[in-house]
């Protein structure tokens, strides 16, 4: 009984360790943000262009050029999201050749007042 104890444990041990050496090797599903030079736009309530920049897309950083600053893509299964200026999370996701999304303040919720749509167009 003993050996059926120590060979059951032994398997069972072995297994796990095959299962948690799968998950540490296996990468999450990302659909990042592909590295690029885009437009990026922002639209008012009626959707009219309130705001149009280059932005420069490098790994999982992007460049506003309006801003002058780098931002930190944080990739999701659908695309990615930044936050900028510390105040404003940019939600993008895949649409056609480019990406689509929508910005807003981080401790407001989102109500049409505070929430614009985005595009990133590759040029």
């Amino acid at each position: 009984m003993q050996e059926i104890r120590r060979i059951a444990t032994t398997v069972l041990a072995a297994a796990l360790l095959a299962i948690g050496a799968g998950m540490a090797t296996a990468p999450p599903a990302q659909a990042a943000i592909r590295s690029g030079w885009y437009t990026y736009k922002l639209y008012g309530r009626d959707d009219t262009v309130v705001l149009t920049y280059a932005a420069h897309v490098v790994g999982n950083k992007m460049y506003a050029t309006a801003d002058e600053t780098w931002y930190d893509i944080h990739p999701t299964s659908r695309g990615g999201w930044i936050l900028a200026l510390d105040t404003t999370r940019r939600d993008f996701w895949r649409k056609g050749n480019g990406y689509e999304g929508i910005a807003y303040v981080v401790h407001i919720p989102r109500d049409p007042t505070v929430t614009s749509r985005i595009t990133l167009t590759p040029r």
